[in-house]
């Protein structure tokens, strides 16, 4: 799992060093499946942080008693519960105060603190440096990427870009 969540390519490198000196062959088998297809660090797009199928196992285990019926009325028990859930989740939305859901506001307050420990330097028009402890990041905010890959990752602004965002005044919202 610390290899597929690896965002930096460094990181991914160590990780499977580790995972050879346990095993050999465990690191030979893993190394055979494309790591595009599973390694964050690799992969081309926008999984936003998701590597499991979790909410689908959990809506699959809904529909348990469902699966025996004719397709007709698997359709509509299914139709049924993905209304309920809708239905569930619109109340509760209704309900928040902020421009984002809960947890992305709890998320972008998390990397705005960040932010504040770093050094943004502008590159050009729309690149940044930022540095911070460990790291010197490259941010374009135009393409809304950062060599961290949360940018990309999240679809929201990683702490360096916020740091980068900083320079200007600019609202990461």
């Amino acid at each position: 799992m610390n290899a597929a969540y690896s965002l930096r390519e460094g990181a991914f490198k160590d990780v499977m060093e580790s995972i050879k000196t346990m095993s050999k062959s465990a690191e030979k088998w893993i190394s055979k499946i494309p790591k595009q297809n599973w390694a964050s660090a690799y992969f081309e797009g926008s999984r936003y942080n998701v590597l499991t199928t979790n909410a689908t196992e959990s809506f699959n285990a809904l529909l348990k008693g469902a699966r025996e019926l004719p397709i007709a009325a698997l359709v509509e028990q299914t139709r049924w519960k993905l209304s309920d859930f809708f239905q569930y989740r619109q109340k509760a939305g209704r309900k928040w105060t902020t421009r984002l859901t809960p947890n992305a506001e709890d998320w972008l307050a998390e990397q705005c603190i960040l932010a504040g420990a770093y050094m943004a330097h502008q590159c050009g028009w729309t690149v940044y440096e930022v540095k911070s402890k460990y790291h010197v990041d490259e941010v374009d905010l135009e393409k809304k990427t950062c060599t961290c890959r949360l940018f990309q990752t999240m679809g929201m602004p990683c702490s360096h870009a916020i740091a980068a965002m900083g320079l200007d005044q600019r609202d990461p919202y």
